[in-house]
């Protein structure tokens, strides 16, 4: 139950929001928590970490509880500044800037796994944001719904970054629920 440092989260969190972009644009959202209640919730909605692949079956993504977690998600930017060969401004929605989107993320996620690391804090990255029985979870929890059904938004990526178990290697945890019949846990369901 150690809490990173309220300066260590102000700072991770500029590195976060500040990293360098495609000229400067903003290409994601940043949302993060370090309140326990909170973590504890959203780390049910982590399915995805493969337990086995006969039968298919996942676990919950243990960096979800972490004491920090940062979640970017992937947007158009309010601005328009790439262009095609003729001259014409892209629209937003091309693959083109949707790439600048996630290149934008990798980017503050290796200077947030550097910068964390350099502090003496541990680190684990999460793709692993899916919903059961098509709830949409995650993305009514941040209220990014409306967005994301009309393309404009979509939950990248998230790292959690604090203090391991002393006890435990990085890959063990006290998980002890198990998703069967789903090897990757994206779209999971309890109903037939």
């Amino acid at each position: 139950s150690k809490q990173v440092h309220p300066e260590v989260v102000d700072y991770l969190l500029s590195i976060a929001q500040n990293s360098p972009s495609k000229q400067h644009e903003a290409y994601y959202d940043v949302h993060w928590s370090t309140d326990r209640k909170v973590l504890s919730e959203l780390s049910e909605y982590t399915w995805g970490c493969t337990h086995s692949r006969n039968p298919p079956s996942t676990w919950q993504n243990s960096q979800m509880n972490a004491n920090l977690y940062i979640l970017f998600v992937a947007k158009e930017p309010e601005t328009q500044l790439n262009c095609n060969a003729d001259g014409t401004l892209k629209e937003n929605n091309t693959p083109a800037r949707w790439e600048n989107a996630y290149v934008s993320i990798g980017i503050a996620l290796g200077l947030l796994l550097r910068n964390a690391a350099s502090l003496g804090l541990a680190t684990g990255c999460n793709k692993s944001h899916g919903d059961l029985n098509g709830n949409w979870f995650w993305e009514k929890k941040l209220g990014i719904y409306d967005d994301v059904k009309a393309g404009r938004k979509k939950i990248a990526y998230g790292i959690g970054i604090g203090y391991p178990q002393e006890d435990k290697e990085r890959w063990e945890s006290n998980q002890t629920k198990l998703a069967i019949g789903a090897g990757n846990g994206s779209n999971l369901t309890t109903e037939n």
